[in-house]
């Protein structure tokens, strides 16, 4: 019985960990295409004071 409550538990911490890492990936994600317009324009800012 405990053994059963015990392998139940390990598979919704697992779970857990599994969404939280597929979060902060799609979090990660989100945040470098909200970056890139940012990085280009002062990448080109760069090379026009060059």
């Amino acid at each position: 019985m405990t053994l059963v409550g015990c392998s139940e538990a390990n598979a919704t911490v697992g779970e857990i960990a599994l969404i939280n890492i597929l979060l902060a990936s799609r979090l990660r994600t989100i945040f470098f295409i909200f970056k890139l317009p940012f990085a280009v324009d002062f990448v080109v800012s760069l090379l026009l004071d060059l």
